[in-house]
């Protein structure tokens, strides 16, 4: 969804709206050495895991996709043990994480997952 609106932004020309010609936005390029650049690229890697933990909670959970959001509880979202384990061995193969089974264990929301896997990425 983020992608999306990104690509039709840019379509559309609104991303350079009321920029020098020539300027990109700050968020264009995640490898920018800038010090601002940390926190864009921070937010893109927590959203693109939010977006990851989505997919896999709604494949194979028992909820729609609008209603996984981070405060959400797993269980209310149909994610059982065996859910759960899918859910981790799909973000260990999408993020080269380890995940082991105590740390899942202790995961009650969609918030938790995805704080798990960014703080895991964030100490490589």
């Amino acid at each position: 969804m983020v992608r999306s609106w990104l690509s039709a932004a840019a379509a559309a020309g609104s991303l350079s709206a009321g920029m020098a010609s020539g300027a990109t936005p700050a968020f264009a390029s995640p490898a920018d050495a800038s010090p601002h650049a940390a926190p864009w690229t921070e937010r893109a890697r927590v959203v693109g895991i939010g977006v990851e933990v989505q997919r896999l909670v709604g494949r194979y959970g028992e909820a729609e996709a609008a209603a996984i959001v981070a405060p959400r509880p797993l269980r209310e979202l149909g994610v059982d043990d065996l859910a759960l384990a899918d859910v981790v061995l799909g973000l260990e193969t999408r993020f080269d994480v380890d995940i082991d089974d105590a740390e899942a264990s202790t995961w009650v929301t969609v918030g938790d997952v995805v704080g798990s896997v960014a703080r895991k990425l964030r100490n490589r």
